[in-house]
């Protein structure tokens, strides 16, 4: 659509169930790129998507804090098509504070953004394809025991730069964070 649109579960023992949901379409990022699909686990929510194979368009996944999980295991890919010059990294994945995004079967994704926060773990263990798509996108891991694992991720594509020409790929590992590109 062209409005926000927001997924949240926020709270002990709050839970979404959204596992009948096999194909995620965020949204169309139309308004200057501006709106987005936000997936959300907060303060030990969880978020179940787990039937999920494929996620396309705007769309954000964010845990924050202990217990926050969202379940979307059975993603294979998540391609954000975005196209907008307006705006770089329409769609992320962001973990901080020991929240989870379980992503065991995530093998490709293009123009989607990694980060890790306040000691957050963001493992892609099947993550064999990254492209940075059209724009900008961001692959960080920002602070102590921040780390992202992409442990067999042998295809690295970075952005094309097609808006304006100028935008790139960055990969920042700061105040601590790790990022484990071992096999590119």
């Amino acid at each position: 659509g062209q409005s926000h649109v927001y997924f949240r579960a926020d709270g002990p023992g709050t839970r979404l169930d959204l596992a009948n949901v096999t194909t995620l379409v965020g949204s169309r990022g139309e308004a200057f790129g501006l709106v987005q699909t936000h997936i959300e686990a907060f303060n030990g929510g969880t978020v179940d998507l787990s039937s999920a194979t494929t996620a396309t368009k705007q769309a954000t996944f964010v845990a924050n804090g202990a217990g926050s999980v969202i379940d979307v295991s059975s993603l294979q890919s998540f391609d954000s098509q975005f196209t907008n010059p307006f705006r770089a990294e329409a769609s992320r994945i962001e973990v901080s504070d020991s929240g989870q995004v379980l992503l065991t079967t995530l093998s490709s994704v293009t123009g989607i953004g990694l980060r890790t926060l306040a000691g957050g773990v963001l493992s892609l263990p099947a993550l064999t394809a990254f492209s940075g798509g059209k724009l900008a996108t961001v692959i960080r891991a920002d602070g102590s025991g921040s780390t992202i694992s992409l442990p067999v991720l042998t295809s690295f594509a970075g952005s094309t730069g097609e808006a304006f020409g100028l935008l790139t790929t960055k990969i920042e590992s700061i105040n601590g964070g790790r990022v484990d590109l071992s096999l590119v």
